[in-house]
């Protein structure tokens, strides 16, 4: 069986619907509030903060 990891909800209003969370120690990752983005729980080389899990997520600034 596959499964997918750090799924979130879009376009809906649900709290914490669409954050991104440690699947190992709960804290959150990445909050997402419509188009606003806020990396909260991920230290400067890109893992948790608190428990050093590596998401995968790809941080990029936008050039605009």
């Amino acid at each position: 069986m596959q499964k997918l990891n750090n799924v979130y909800l879009g376009n809906l209003l649900v709290s914490g619907g669409s954050d991104t969370v440690c699947p190992k120690c709960s804290s959150n990752l990445v909050r997402r509030d419509g188009y606003r983005v806020q990396l909260t729980g991920l230290d400067e080389s890109g893992l948790c903060a608190e428990c050093g899990w590596d998401p995968g997520v790809v941080v990029s600034e936008y050039a605009g």
